[in-house]
C-alpha cells in the first residue's frame, strides 16, 4: 500500500495538469482534456494500490461524478462546467479552479475507496458525497488561487481539506454497484 504522501503526489500532480487543461480555451476541448487527466490520476492511484484499471469503467467514473458535481455548482455557473464558458471572461478564469477542484474531489474519493480495500469495479459514490469532496477541493483551489500555503499544510498533516477525510460522508458509505 503506498504512503499518504505517494498519494497525495498523484492528486496534486493530476490536479495541476487538470487545471491546466481546464485552462484551454477551446469549448469541448478543455473538458476532454481534463477528464483525460482524470483517467490518467485514477490509473495512476490504481496502480499505486494494486488495483486493477480498466480504461472504460476510469472514463465512467470521471464522467459520472462530473455529471454529479455539474448539476450542484457550489455557487459557480453550471455554464462553467457544461462547455459554454465562452459567455464571459470570468468563465475562463474560474473553470481551471472548478475542474482543479473536481479532480481533487475524486482523487480523495478513490484514495479513501482503495485504502478500504475497494476496486474500480465497486467505485459507485453517492452524489451527497461527491457534493462534499468536490466542496473540499474547491477549498483547497481558494487557498491555492489566494497563494496561501494551508492547503499545502493541510493536506500534509491530513486535515479536513487535505485528500483524504476520513470524517466525510464517503467516508463512510458509498453504493455497491450492481451485480
Amino acid at each position: 500500500m503506498p504512503t499518504s504522501d505517494h498519494s497525495l503526489s498523484i492528486i496534486r500532480r493530476h490536479t495541476v495538469l487538470s487545471a491546466v487543461a481546464g485552462s484551454v480555451p477551446v469549448a469541448g476541448v478543455d473538458m476532454a482534456a481534463s477528464a483525460a487527466v482524470q483517467v490518467r490520476m485514477i490509473r495512476d492511484l490504481a496502480q499505486a494500490y494494486g488495483v486493477p484499471f480498466e480504461s472504460g469503467r476510469a472514463r465512467a467514473v470521471t464522467l459520472a461524478v462530473v455529471s454529479a458535481a455539474a448539476g450542484f455548482s457550489h455557487g459557480i455557473p453550471k455554464w462553467m462546467v457544461s462547455g459554454f464558458p465562452a459567455l464571459t471572461p470570468v468563465g475562463w478564469v474560474l473553470k481551471p479552479f472548478y475542474v482543479a477542484a473536481l479532480t481533487w474531489g475524486l482523487g480523495s474519493m478513490l484514495t479513501l475507496h482503495f485504502e478500504r480495500g475497494g476496486a474500480l469495479a465497486d467505485f459507485n459514490p453517492l452524489p451527497g458525497d461527491i457534493r462534499a469532496s468536490v466542496s473540499r477541493g474547491l477549498d483547497v483551489a481558494r487557498d491555492w488561487l489566494r497563494g496561501g500555503s494551508r492547503a499545502s499544510a493541510d493536506a500534509a498533516s491530513g486535515t479536513s481539506s487535505g485528500p483524504i477525510d476520513k470524517s466525510a460522508p464517503h467516508a463512510a458509505a458509498t453504493q455497491q454497484a450492481p451485480a
